[in-house]
């Protein structure tokens, strides 16, 4: 007989029952026997995935992430620069460089947060490695 407790339950706090280290999603299903002892304790736990990756596979990940958005920020504004010589324009296309890769960069950084492993996602929630 499997019997799904609550918190509030003054019996089920009056029962010694061991207490484990467990992010619970949904309260934990006691299993009593007939006599009304616990038998067992069914928590439902989500734990983080492990990441068992090479340390240098991870910092080669960071790196190119962190050397993207760099580039974001700086190659439009460089664009920029180079269109105002050829036109021979006030520097009206490296403000405008400017806010596209800032703009640019700050959309990227906002889906890598957003992901909470710092990979971005297309449109279908797919992660993009």
């Amino acid at each position: 007989m499997r019997v799904a407790i609550s918190r509030n339950d003054p019996a089920a706090a009056q029962q010694k029952v061991p207490v484990t280290s467990y992010l619970l999603v949904s309260q934990p299903t006691i299993t009593y026997k007939a006599d009304g002892e616990v038998l067992a304790v069914e928590p439902v736990a989500v734990n983080p995935p492990s990441d068992d990756r090479s340390p240098w596979v991870l910092v080669s990940q960071w790196t190119s992430r962190l050397t993207s958005i760099a580039l974001e920020m700086a190659l439009p504004p460089l664009g920029g620069v180079w269109l105002d010589r050829k036109f021979g324009t006030v520097p009206v296309f490296l403000v405008v460089g400017m806010l596209v890769g800032f703009a640019v960069a700050m959309i990227h950084l906002f889906q890598m947060s957003r992901s909470g492993d710092g990979t971005s996602h297309d449109d279908s929630g797919e992660p993009r490695r």
